[in-house]
């Protein structure tokens, strides 16, 4: 038995175990793996259900994105390319070939655009954030200046965007929000820490985000745009974080590794009722969730 085919039966296995969990059947797109293992691109049900490999190839594939209007998976390699997939695992082919070092994809079907992260050779740990039409004829540059930035996410209604941004000692990293077209710039965390993996609620009053500013472990937060509230979701003493609401607001799937590895879990809005929707010897993290094209 190869290592692929193993990697694949365990996995399956492992997610079925969990498929009568009580959370909805909302598809979720996840990048996971098994010991040894390259990260492939699979799909399943948001309750651990119908687990489907899409990609299988010796190359890592991570950051997955869904353009609903093409029901294309679009995610990383390690090589810094990005590509393109339908769901069933046909028609892989690159996008925005002519970029390198290019990291976290995000699709936002409102403005029809690629936002993603490309880093730069000199300065070391330098980037910025591009959007561009899935052409790749229109890349424009949304930020400037030899700053490490990475993990930008966007409203559902397109109007606004989050990353997270380094400070030059590199001691802090924190969520930087502004406009899709690149202006009006707040910073919406402050101190030492790290505030990454955000995303935003649907109707883009919250930010979602890990930090590890209190005790160097990460947990989830939510920060609230007009009044600046932010209220702890998570009390770990292991890693939680790539927090993601579900369409309708009601669920948060994220990623913790407090049963030993990292596998998914959802929670209610505020953080009640985790639980576990994947386990096993694999691990499972980067979780999207799909939505038809309007």
């Amino acid at each position: 038995m190869n290592r692929l085919f193993f990697s694949s039966f365990i996995l399956l296995l492992s997610f079925f175990i969990l498929g009568a969990s009580s959370v909805s059947a909302q598809e979720v797109v996840i990048c996971s793996h098994f010991t040894g293992s390259y990260w492939q691109i699979w799909t399943m049900n948001s309750d651990g259900s119908e687990p489907r490999q899409v990609t299988s190839s010796p190359l890592d594939k991570r950051d997955p994105t869904w353009v609903p209007e093409e029901s294309r998976i679009i995610f990383r390699n390690n090589n810094g390319q990005l590509f393109g997939v339908k769901p069933d695992g046909n028609d892989e082919k690159p996008v925005l070939g002519r970029m390198k070092n290019i990291n976290n994809p995000f699709y936002s079907p409102a403005t029809k655009d690629l936002f993603f992260v490309s880093y730069k050779e000199r300065p070391v740990d330098s980037s910025d954030v591009w959007k561009s039409d899935l052409n790749g004829h229109n890349p424009r540059l949304l930020t400037r200046g030899g700053i490490l930035k990475y993990q930008v996410a966007v409203a559902k209604q397109g109007d606004k965007a989050v990353f997270v941004q380094a400070d030059p000692d590199q001691r802090s990293h924190n969520l930087w929000l502004m406009n899709t077209a690149g202006n009006n710039l707040e910073q919406m965390t402050f101190g030492e820490g790290r505030h990454i993996s955000p995303s935003f609620s649907p109707d883009g009053k919250i930010i979602i985000f890990a930090s590890n500013h209190l005790d160097h472990n990460y947990e989830i937060y939510s920060l609230e745009l007009t009044s600046k509230k932010m209220t702890r979701l998570t009390q770990e003493p292991r890693l939680d974080a790539y927090p993601n609401f579900s369409p309708d607001g009601q669920k948060i799937i994220f990623v913790s590794n407090r049963s030993g590895t990292q596998q998914l879990w959802v929670m209610d809005q505020g953080g009640q009722n985790p639980q576990p929707i994947t386990t096993g010897n694999t691990e499972s993290v980067d979780p999207v969730w799909v939505e038809e094209g309007k």
